[in-house]
């Protein structure tokens, strides 16, 4: 995960409450969540934000809770909480890289990836450009167990 601090900076703002989001947004995005996801986005919050645990946990928790409500509206506002281009990248890159994580990428994950880089305005070129980053990511990460 240590690319992923090149886009966002330490203390909390809105850019880590757009990726809280589009994370929580990714791992709904089969319809289901399962514990081991659920921690996935809180441990994966801690430490991009140094935040605690129990203080991470509490704000995944609240973006579930919202997306509930209206996953559409919290959609289309995580543009709004985005100023630069690097932070759109990195939105992207983390909602790719939760669903890689687990080796299987359902079509609704798959869809939804290409829904949010639509909303980010994103163009094939960069998708695939960040994918590949993904990948490589993840690879680096197996290698390093």
């Amino acid at each position: 995960m240590a690319m992923l601090s090149q886009y966002f900076g330490d203390e909390l703002n809105d850019s880590h409450k757009a990726l809280v989001d589009a994370v929580c947004l990714s791992i709904l995005a089969d319809g289901k969540i399962t514990k081991e996801e659920e921690e996935v986005a809180i441990n994966f919050l801690a430490e991009m934000t140094e935040l605690e645990t129990k203080d991470a946990a509490k704000l995944v928790r609240s973006a579930f809770e919202r997306i509930s409500r209206d996953s559409d509206e919290v959609l289309q506002a995580i543009p709004d909480k985005l100023s630069t281009a690097e932070e759109i990248e990195g939105v992207f890159f983390a909602a790719a890289w939760v669903q890689y994580m687990d080796g299987e990428i359902s079509t609704e994950e798959d869809s939804f990836l290409y829904t949010l880089a639509d909303v980010l305005g994103l163009d094939d070129e960069e998708v695939e450009e960040i994918l590949a980053a993904v990948e490589e990511n993840i690879e680096d990460l197996e290698d390093e167990d």
